[in-house]
């Protein structure tokens, strides 16, 4: 049966360059890079996906079990901005 996360799943850690988001369940980390100039942030937003190693699984299984990988994903992203927008 697919399991669908919640906010309370993830746990955001924010430094100057880049934000790390551990998706609790499956051990799941995803980072981001912080983008700093104005001209970026209008194109892209306030962050990037941390690049090719930006996604890491280290539960048991390798990936994200019983969830989405992209619902998960979605919604690591979703609380990074909702953090950031917070301050």
């Amino acid at each position: 049966m697919i399991k669908h996360p919640s906010e309370a799943d993830f746990d955001v850690q924010v430094s100057t360059s880049g934000v790390v988001v551990t998706f609790k369940p499956t051990k799941s980390v995803y980072t981001f890079s912080r983008l700093a100039d104005p001209n970026d942030i209008a194109r892209h937003g306030p962050i990037l996906p941390g690049g090719a190693d930006s996604v890491w699984h280290a539960g048991p299984t390798g990936d994200t079990s019983d969830y989405y990988d992209r619902e998960v994903e979605r919604m690591a992203r979703d609380v990074v901005l909702k953090k950031l927008a917070a301050g």
